[in-house]
Formats: structure tokens, sequence, C-alpha cells
């Protein structure tokens, strides 16, 4: 088996309806959607607790986010079905820039040169997708509106999940953050 990815983010609790998915889209569950401040990779457990410890240190403060354009993520082919946040995306992307420099600086990252992005993905063209099917997904993405708003007062360090055929990740740590 695959070592785990791990990363640090702010969970999104919020409901979101999706209508009409498309075959070969996984829809995430409710518990996976989250705001990623720093994705570690395949990291061992022992480095990615050091991480945690490091960041959740100053999580970033208490913000109401709701969430605005849905595009595509994840480079040349692009997978990951996102909603952007609008409201207070300033604010996150001072902590996520804030937490990737620490992490940097103790040489448990590289250097990362795109601008943070904060955004909640919901859902993922599989990649047995056919091309039709994957035609199908973009054209579902494009027209798709998301309404959707979340305190963030919490801040977690995920892995994958026991069972990735329910749900995908699995909070390993979290504490609330205090306003």
């Amino acid at each position: 088996m695959t070592a785990p990815n791990w990363f640090i983010g702010w969970p999104f609790d919020a409901a979101i309806v999706l209508d009409h998915v498309p075959e070969k889209v996984r829809r995430f569950a409710p518990t996976d959607l989250h705001v990623t401040s720093v994705f570690l990779g395949s990291v061992d457990e022992a480095t990615a607790e050091r991480a945690w410890t490091m960041t959740s240190a100053d999580p970033g403060p208490v913000v109401e986010v709701s969430l605005g354009d849905v595009r595509l993520l994840g480079g040349r082919n692009p997978t990951a079905i996102s909603a952007i946040v609008a409201d207070n995306a300033p604010t996150l992307a001072a902590s996520m820039t804030a937490h990737r420099a620490q992490l940097v600086e103790a040489g448990l990252l590289g250097p990362d040169k795109r601008p943070p992005l904060p955004h909640v993905t919901l859902a993922r063209i599989q990649r047995s997708a056919s091309p039709a099917q994957r035609a199908a997904a973009v054209g579902w993405v494009d027209a798709l509106r998301v309404e959707a708003r979340a305190r963030i007062d919490r801040f977690a360090l995920y892995t994958w999940s026991d069972d990735r055929r329910q749900q995908l990740f699995r909070i390993h740590r979290s504490r609330s953050i205090e306003p």
C-alpha cells in the first residue's frame, strides 16, 4: 500500500449540495471538506506531528468564510473540483503563507512559488474517466454554483482514512481556535 499523505488545514463544516453529479466524479464526504493550509505529502507520522506542533501554535484567527467560484485545480490535467473562498480569503492566505514559511525554515517543506489559494475541494474527476466522461465533468463544473458559508474555528492535522471508500481523510489531531 502507498504511504498516506498528510496535510494541515481548517475543517469546513457546512452542508454543500451537489446535484446531477456526472459519472466518474467522486463527491467528497462532508467530513472531508476543508481548506488546506499546508500539504505535507507522503511523510512519516513523526514528521507530520512535528509540522502540526509548529503550525498549530498559531493557526490563525476565527473567520467566517463563504465559497465563490468553482473551478478545476491541479496542474496540466486538473481533477480537483474546488470552490474558491470568497470572504476572508486574504486572512486565510496570510496564515497559509506563515505556516509554509515556518515549515520551509525548519526544512520540512520545500519552497512553493505559487501564491496561496484558499479553496475547498468538493469532488474529483476520477483517473479512470474516459475522455467523454471527463468532458461531461468539465461541462458540469463550468455550470456549477455552490452557496455555502462556514465558521473557521478549528485547525486539524489530516491523513488518509482507514476506509477510503467511505471517506478520503480523517482528522488525526485538531484544536479549537480561540476567538
